[in-house]
């Protein structure tokens, strides 16, 4: 997520006799890159974004040989105060300083959502917030075939068609302690829509917690993601999944919560198959 700008740091030198010019600038050069670098790496953003506290101008005054030399370090910037930013942006640059003086942002943009789904099912209704921002290419793909906006092919009959692939579909894997899975027009945990597309594994997106939505895949094939239509939902933390599989979202609430649960208690048989269908009956998708 690139924002536009330049990274102007908060720092001024104003220190006497050995200090030089050449070891002032060299701290400054320092001090920048560190700055950049948290941004880019974590942040996923230009190491050229904007930092937390703009300066219009920087003052420093340096003794040198008995002369004073004022340097001044100009910045324009148009963008506004983190005080009056949209609050994604200030989380971000936030984010940025805690990261810079040792600190962790704690997978905060986890409640930041573009869309809710709410799964219809014969055990009650399950809400999805979707993080578009952070794995678009997955919640469009799901979106799309929830909603009848992607052609897709039946693994079964092999027809071609933007009828809503969820409508009818079971939850054909149930483990308890572990995950809830469906998505399979077969119903079988086999089948798909026909296409396959890669991962979106996103940093600030973790499975340290339960009730994550992510996709269900059969591992990198020829060098590729294996994603489809098949999802699952956590309801215990999984930890060793990341970086195995998209996080596309994560259960709204609790009375959804509880629902999840529900369908986790349905008893199975040795493939783990519920003994009794749990039928997603249609799927709403709703822009936040």
């Amino acid at each position: 997520m690139a924002t536009a700008g330049r990274i102007p740091l908060s720092i001024a030198f104003c220190t006497r006799g050995a200090m030089s010019l050449r070891a002032a600038s060299a701290a400054w050069e320092r001090a920048s890159a560190r700055i950049a670098f948290a941004c880019s790496r974590t942040l996923r953003c230009s190491p050229r974004s904007e930092a937390v506290l703009p300066l219009s101008f920087l003052i420093c005054f340096l003794r040198l040989r008995g002369i004073s030399i004022v340097i001044w370090y100009l910045h324009s910037s148009t963008s506004p105060h983190p005080a009056t930013a949209p609050p994604d942006r200030s989380r971000r640059l936030a984010c940025a300083y805690r990261l810079h003086v040792g600190g962790t942002c704690e997978n905060r943009y986890m409640s930041l959502h573009t869309a809710v789904a709410t799964i219809h099912t014969n055990k009650g209704d399950i809400r999805v917030n979707l993080f578009g921002n952070h794995a678009p290419k997955t919640v469009k793909n799901f979106v799309d075939l929830a909603t009848g906006k992607q052609e897709w092919t039946h693994p079964g009959t092999g027809k071609v068609s933007t009828d809503k692939l969820y409508d009818g579909v079971i939850f054909h894997r149930i483990i308890k302690d572990f995950m809830i899975q469906g998505g399979d027009p077969l119903g079988q945990g086999i089948g798909g829509p026909g296409y396959r597309f890669d991962d979106e594994i996103h940093p600030e997106l973790t499975f340290q917690k339960p009730y994550i939505f992510a996709m269900a895949n059969a591992g990198i094939q020829g060098g590729r993601g294996t994603n489809g239509s098949q999802f699952f939902i956590t309801t215990v933390a999984t930890p060793w999944l990341q970086g195995k599989h998209t996080i596309f979202g994560e259960v709204a609430d609790d009375e959804s919560r509880a629902v999840v649960d529900a369908i986790e208690g349905v008893a199975t048989d040795g493939r783990d198959k519920p003994l009794e269908d749990v039928v997603i009956e249609s799927i709403d998708v709703e822009d936040v």
